[in-house]
């Protein structure tokens, strides 16, 4: 593998070491809040985040005045700091100034020092200290070609005295380089983010030939000494045979994939290229050696003026073997300090740049927040994305994987109407509103990239990125994998660079520039089952090898061109509408292949030939997805419903062979709905998402909603927007309130069941609100699972048995007047809040429920309180009880047949803890550890419990008639009464006795 040994930096090419977004490009300070701000303010502080919230006041129908808050936090690295004198996190400046023989920055997280001339030395003329206290100091040494064909080298231009001119951020060393043959500016911009140094060419570099070198395998490199830093932990790859050091992390800080690009005097960027590096040790010197290949700058940069000398080798071009020996600095001049700019022009330039960014560590996106990313933030360690977390970008901002001494992971805890969504600040339909938003993210890109693999492998699954300049990069080290992902409205979708891979099985790409942005020079696609809809391009290339495009069972429907370039796609039984085919096995379509509903563009037309049209000679894990998924879209409804309805799994399942193209998780029914006098019924399997101006179910007037999933076919009861994509503005609504709502004022009683059903929102939205116990009878939740949101019942009398709560901010109250009795028994609340207020008589019980790191406030006011486990760093402010467990860490939750909260069976502290027995509670066929050992009628374990299965998946089945024992056994209490099935007898009938006269003292079965 072979090696390079000197720095490039290009007329009008940059050269960058920052956290922060290349040249020309423009954030804030991150020390003042978003534009239109005002009424919001910052509760809490990390190093990489600010939590801002805002509170207003609202009075209802009945009078009663509440508060609503609002928030969302900020997230980039370097955002906040330690204050010397107080100890306490302040918010990070860019700010920079002048001091004697220089400039200094020391308002951020890291600290920056400039000397007053470029060529200093020794001691280096820009001097970095850490978070942690590691410092570095520097010297950009001068800019080379090298000859991979004959590993010949020629340095082309060396530092010269410069005066460092400041001008805001930014500290810039004019006409840099001396020998007469380039004409380049170092420019040194400090970001809260981190650190960039850029080499600006102003004019046309010569061409190689023009030396004796061989232009096609020519780079141009450039070569900056460090002194004394800190050991650095490097990620390398080799492309074409050259070694890169792709990713240099020093610990706080860490270098990653820089960018060769032609920034333009109207402020515009032409992206040439990644920069490969290689950071050198010789002879006890720390060299950091840049290089591009000539050819990839060689036509960006005819924008530029020639040199005078461009037609004239110069024989101070000086040959160097190798960089054992160091070029020369001519004695520094003394300039005195760095002088303030009086002027600012935007001139073209040639850039190749680095960054050297802050990370931020083991960072997790939680399901209930919305996030802003206001600049560029390096994750690093082990990071989580959580489905249900809006992540919305300002312009320019980007989330990147940092390398990392051990091996770095980004995880996805999603799942099927559980997305991650990646969007931009001013999307007002979907999280918190970002303060300052236009409400308008049609006609700007933000995150640039949205997600940056540089150093690790992984698989990426159930997300959504819209209006994003790019929305993945993947780096040569990288294989990443892509599944149920959708990226709408994005100037470029999958960036691949060097030899990297990329593999994407049920992906979606809408309304995109390009889908594929290839530009390594062996980069690797392969995609399944997807489909590319109005784009402009399928692939732009801009390496200049071969690169992969492979694509099956995919949907190309109005793409205008294939390619940019000329290498060939390959791809088998594909569907094309309005689009060049390509590949064999082509299967066409003469009219359009789609049909909308709702905010969904993408549901295959009745009669589409791509319908069933799928080979099954793929990978079978894609065909287990798609068997779950539709291509078959809901119906909707949208009216007051006065008479029974019963919804059921009318989207058919692609389960026998499938279709072409994208699928999405089922939606049987969608729309809004308020019952009057009438019953609303959703048998097993059922998916309802709420769509409509304010609510999806509204109990209206003397209704019934009975939701009786089961086990293994729950009711899926979500927002629209966990499914589809939103190409298009439908269902949207600014006045959105929750998915269930009772009544507030009419007189007549309601009632509502809740079995097995899965609620599902994203954050910022509420499951459900109701109000008045006059009005609404009774509400009843058993084995339901919450994820994310607001559940707000207040009043009418509820009953919460064996849920789970992921997230959830909860509020209890009866502030309506009357006597509600609420009870929670065995359910399992992670994070979130449980917060309550109590001002009437009626009885409240919280019994056998697991708080795990469950904000619990006000105080939980409950007049039965016992046999809970509490985590030791909770706000425990309501009754305890000597039965009550403390512990001291979360359980190490086990990943079983039908969820992720089984106990492990160690966990002594828990099992078989509760107030009652199990047969009592109704749990006898449940388990809570993963080898499915019953609860029996032993007393029951405190927290969420799972219906116990067999070994192949399926809930136990005693006397074996294909009734699983917990829906035989209907009150779980083990025995058979009258009207239930013996689950423990063969051939029984399930005959039900009517007991007229009973004997005294006998017992009631």
């Amino acid at each position: 593998m072979k090696t390079f040994y000197s720095f490039t930096a290009l007329a009008g090419f940059v050269f960058s070491f920052c956290s922060s977004p290349v040249a020309g490009q423009t954030q804030g300070n991150g020390n003042q809040p978003a534009k239109g701000a005002n009424d919001f303010s910052i509760v809490s502080r990390t190093p990489y985040s600010r939590v801002w919230q805002q509170q207003s006041l609202a009075t209802n129908q009945l009078g009663v005045v509440q508060t609503n808050i609002q928030s969302f936090t900020e997230v980039r690295s370097g955002l906040c700091r330690n204050d010397s004198a107080t100890g306490a996190l302040v918010d990070a400046s860019s700010e920079i100034d002048l001091v004697a023989n220089g400039a200094q920055a020391v308002f951020g997280v890291h600290q920056a020092f400039w000397a007053a001339n470029a060529n200093t030395p020794g001691g280096g003329a820009v001097r970095l200290v850490m978070a942690g206290g590691d410092v570095m100091s520097s010297t950009l040494l001068g800019v080379a070609y090298w000859d991979s064909s004959t590993d010949t080298n020629l340095l082309i231009g060396s530092i010269q005295d410069s005066q460092g001119v400041l001008n805001g951020n930014q500290v810039t060393y004019e006409n840099a380089f001396g020998g007469n043959i380039i004409t380049a500016d170092i420019e040194y911009a400090y970001n809260i983010e981190g650190f960039e140094q850029c080499v600006v060419f102003r004019e046309q570099l010569p061409d190689p030939s023009a030396y004796g070198m061989d232009a096609d395998h020519t780079y141009v490199q450039v070569l900056t000494e460090f002194f004394n830093p800190p050991k650095p932990v490097m990620q390398s790859v080799a492309v074409d045979g050259v070694a890169d050091d792709e990713f240099i992390n020093f610990g706080d800080m860490s270098i990653g994939v820089g960018q060769a690009f032609l920034a333009t005097n109207q402020g515009g960027v032409l992206t040439a290229g990644p920069v490969e590096k290689q950071w050198i040790t010789l002879e006890g010197r720390n060299l950091l050696v840049e290089q591009i290949p000539f050819s990839q700058i060689s036509a960006l940069q005819e924008v530029l003026p020639q040199h005078a000398s461009i037609s004239k080798p110069s024989k101070k071009i000086t040959r160097m073997a190798a960089l054992k020996q160091k070029p020369l600095l001519t004695k520094p001049k003394d300039f005195g300090s760095v002088k303030l700019a009086t002027t600012h022009s935007e001139k073209p330039g040639l850039v190749i740049d680095y960054n050297l960014v802050n990370n931020a560590t083991n960072v997790t996106f939680r399901g209930d927040t919305t996030y802003y990313v206001s600049g560029t933030i390096n994750i690093y360690g082990t990071n989580t994305f959580e489905g249900g977390a809006v992540i919305k970008f300002t312009n320019n901002a980007s989330i990147t994987e940092a390398a990392s001494p051990l091996t770095p992971q980004l995880n996805f805890v999603t799942g099927p109407y559980r997305p991650v969504i990646f969007t931009g600040k001013d999307d007002n339909s979907i999280g918190q509103t970002i303060t300052g938003s236009t409400g308008n993210p049609y006609t700007n890109f933000y995150a640039k990239p949205a997600l940056a693999y540089g150093s690790i492998s992984g698989s990426i699954t159930n997300i959504r990125i819209s209006y994003a300049s790019q929305a993945i990069s993947v780096a040569a080290s990288s294989t990443v994998s892509l599944t149920d992902v959708q990226i709408v409205g994005c100037s470029n979708g999958i960036t691949v660079t060097g030899s990297g891979s990329s593999t994407l099985r049920n992906a979606l790409f809408a309304n995109d520039y390009a889908a594929f942005n290839a530009i390594g020079s062996s980069a690797t696609v392969k995609a399944e089952s997807s489909t590319v809809g109005s784009n402009t391009y399928l692939v732009t290339y801009t390496a200049t090898n071969g690169v992969t495009m492979n694509f099956t069972n995919c949907i190309f429907s109005g793409v205008a061109h294939l390619t940019n370039n000329t290498y060939p796609l390959s791809g088998n039984n594909n569907g094309f509408y309005a689009t060049q085919q390509f590949g064999s096995g082509a299967i066409s379509s003469s009219s359009y292949p789609f049909q909308i509903v709702g905010a969904g563009s993408y549901y295959l037309a009745s009669g589409s030939p791509f319908l069933n049209a799928a080979t099954v000679n793929v990978d079978a894990g894609i065909l287990a997805d798609l068997a779950q998924k539709t291509v078959y879209p809901p119906l909707t409804i949208n009216a007051i419903v006065t008479n029974n309805l019963t919804m059921f799994p009318q989207a058919q399942r692609d389960s026998n062979t499938p279709s072409l193209g994208w699928h999405y998780d089922p939606i049987d029914w969608a729309g809004s709905m308020a019952l009057s006098n009438a019953i609303l019924t959703a048998l097993p399997g059922t998916a309802v998402a709420a769509a409509g101006a304010q609510y999806g179910v509204w109990t209206y007037d003397n209704s019934m909603v009975n939701f009786q999933g089961t086990a293994t076919a729950p009711i899926h009861f979500v927002r629209y927007n966990t499914v589809q994509e939103q190409s298009n503005t439908n269902w949207e609504s600014s006045n959105w309130q929750e998915t269930f709502v009772t009544q507030e004022t009419f007189s007549s009683s309601s009632v509502a069941a809740f079995q097995f059903t899965v609620w599902s929102v994203l954050a910022g939205d509420a499951h459900m609100n109701t109000f008045a116990s006059a009005f609404m009878a009774g509400l009843n939740f058993e084995n339901c699972q919450f994820y994310n949101g607001q559940f707000n019942p207040a009043d009418p009398a509820i009953g919460v048995t064996n849920c789970l709560f992921r997230r959830v901010a909860t509020s209890l109250s009866d502030t309506y007047g009357g006597t509600a009795s609420f009870y929670f028994y065995n359910n399992l609340f992670t994070g979130g809040s449980v917060g309550n207020v109590q001002f009437d008589g009626g009885v409240w019980t919280f019994k056998d429920n697991l708080f795990d790191t469950t904000n619990i406030g006000p105080p939980l006011a409950g007049d039965v309180c016992s046999n809970n486990a509490y985590l030791s760093t909770n706000t425990l402010t309501g009754p305890s009880n000597v039965t009550d467990v403390v512990l001291l860490a979360s359980p190490a939750y086990q990943v079983g047949t039908l969820g992720q909260y089984y106990y492990p069976t160690s966990l002594t502290s828990l099992l078989h803890k509760g107030s009652r027995l199990a047969s009592d509670a109704g749990l006898y066929h449940y388990t809570i550890t993963t080898n499915n050992v019953i609860e029996s009628n032993s007393v029951v374990s405190i927290g969420f419990h799972f219906v116990a299965t067999d070994p192949s998946g399926n809930p136990l089945d005693a006397n074996g008639d294909g009734i699983p024992d917990y829906i035989e056994d209907a009150n779980g209490d083990g025995f058979v009464s009258s009207g239930e099935i013996g689950w423990n007898l063969t051939n029984d009938l399930g005959l039900t006795v009517i007991i007229t006269q009973p004997v005294n003292n006998s017992k009631i079965p």
